[in-house]
């Protein structure tokens, strides 16, 4: 099967936007070697291509700065309890900045970590979320990425391939990122007369049932947002949508690329580790958390476009025009 990944050099308007491979200093060790010379926290609420691919950005980019780091990371497998118990750890090792990767966790570092810099990343309305009053610079020590996608972009570009009169949506009602992703979908949708079927999950193993349901209401596509727990479970939705010839779209490139996903658009979740690694690095340098303003994904190299040519050709559907984005 080929696949074809396109960085698409487009400058969009978002709504809601104005194990290691590096050279890490090891611990103190028998032989008297000296501990480094920062600790930085990394936390993720689930493993999942996307946001491993953030934290290998965060890790890669300190070292292309010449910092000396060490490492904890950990992850929450999606459980908010141990989320909680996640950043206890970072408040009782007194990390000398903590990452939260993703809504959930970020927020759990919030909540405990209140003197600790804490950077955040892919986080899609920090606002929203309680971790931000503004984007631009405030008193607080919490700052980071946001990855709210370009929705609107992504359904125009679905049914610019196959005309949508009806699209599915399933989503974890417990993230906030979801949450507000859901209201803006709902107006994309409306905008465009197209009908909006939702559907919730509350962790992985619901997500093969919600897609079942779908593909049962024959509608004409499935769209997957940066949820993390339907992310986690994508195989789920393109294995029940391959059964009904249902096109899945993805807002996550990395996450979708050999899916089986039609064509996926957004953020590349790569490109924002390395940001949400440059804000690690100007914090430990000495800029306070607060004077940082939320970094946004929109410029053009930090858009992704994935397109499977062979899942097209299984579904009839013409891709031909996404060549114009090359």
């Amino acid at each position: 099967m080929r696949k074809i990944v396109i960085m698409v050099f487009l400058a969009l308007a978002f709504i809601g936007c104005n194990k290691k491979n590096l050279e890490v200093a090891s611990e103190t060790s028998a032989a008297g070697s000296e501990a480094s010379e920062y600790t930085v926290g990394i936390a993720k609420i689930i493993a999942h291509p996307a946001l491993d691919a953030i934290e290998q950005g965060v890790i890669d980019e300190l070292a292309a700065q010449g910092m000396t780091v060490k490492f904890d990371q950990q992850s929450a497998n999606g459980e908010i309890s141990t989320a909680g118990s996640i950043a206890s750890k970072f408040h009782s090792d007194k990390v000398d900045v903590a990452v939260g990767i993703a809504t959930p966790m970020a927020l759990s570092l919030a909540n405990t970590l209140k003197d600790t810099p804490v950077v955040f990343s892919a986080v899609t309305d920090p606002l929203d979320a309680g971790l931000r009053t503004t984007n631009e610079a405030e008193d607080t020590n919490i700052t980071g990425v946001s990855d709210m996608v370009p929705i609107k972009e992504q359904i125009e570009l679905m049914n610019s391939l196959k005309p949508l009169a009806t699209l599915g949506f399933i989503y974890n009602a417990g993230e906030a990122n979801s949450i507000a992703t859901l209201a803006v979908l709902e107006t994309v949708c409306k905008d465009m007369g197209i009908e909006l079927i939702p559907t919730t999950v509350t962790n992985t193993s619901e997500v093969k049932q919600a897609a079942e349901m779908l593909g049962g209401k024959a509608v004409d596509a499935i769209y997957v947002s940066t949820d993390n727990v339907v992310a986690a479970a994508i195989l789920s939705v393109t294995e029940s949508a391959k059964r009904f010839s249902i096109p899945v779209i993805g807002a996550d490139p990395v996450t979708a690329a050999g899916t089986g996903a039609l064509v996926a658009y957004g953020v590349d979740y790569y490109t924002a580790g390395r940001q949400t690694g440059m804000i690690v690095a100007d914090i430990l340098r000495g800029t306070k958390p607060g004077d940082i303003a939320v970094k946004c994904m929109t410029a053009a190299n930090e858009l992704k476009l994935y397109v499977d040519d062979a899942v097209a050709a299984e579904l009839g559907i013409d891709v031909s025009s996404l060549q114009e984005k090359l």
